[in-house]
């Protein structure tokens, strides 16, 4: 059975996305625009961390499996 490194890697990041989001949102200082603002920003700008997750599961798996001998 082949393992999805990379579908662990972007599960990992996703996970790491939201709760990054979730503590601007909290943490977030209310004013007229109230928490959605900062919290939209921050999940423009923190998005490619999905992306470099899924690549680094990705190449975890591809050296992985390279450097495992098969039978």
């Amino acid at each position: 059975m082949q393992k999805r490194y990379w579908l662990r890697g972007f599960l990992s990041s996703l996970i790491a996305y939201a709760v990054a989001i979730i503590l601007v949102y909290v943490t977030s200082i209310y004013d007229e625009w109230g928490p959605a603002f900062p919290a939209m920003t921050a999940g423009v700008f923190l998005s490619p961390v999905i992306v470099i997750g899924l690549l680094a599961g990705w190449l975890y798996g591809k050296i992985k499996t390279r450097s495992t001998p098969h039978s």
